[in-house]
């Protein structure tokens, strides 16, 4: 179940992929898929799961918190046991 603007973004998406410009500018591709990843880590940290909470995006570019202690990164998930 999506939202109307889930579903707006889907369609305008499928539109870009139909028409070829993602084939002939791989940006645009890599806009979408920009895109699409930070409204995804919008959806999990709305819902209470753990993930960097993305801040913004601009192009191609996403901004997003950062996940450590000082300049030491997380662990990864692979270190991790999914339940």
């Amino acid at each position: 179940m999506g939202s109307l603007g889930s579903e707006k973004v889907r369609s305008k998406h499928k539109q870009i992929l139909k028409s070829g410009h993602c084939r002939t500018n791989p940006r645009k591709l890599i806009k979408l898929w920009a895109e699409k990843e930070f409204r995804n880590l919008k959806r999990m940290k709305e819902k209470g799961l753990p993930c960097p909470t993305p801040v913004k995006i601009k192009d191609h570019v996403m901004l997003m918190e950062f996940i450590g202690n000082g300049s030491k990164a997380a662990p990864s998930e692979d270190f991790f046991q999914l339940l």
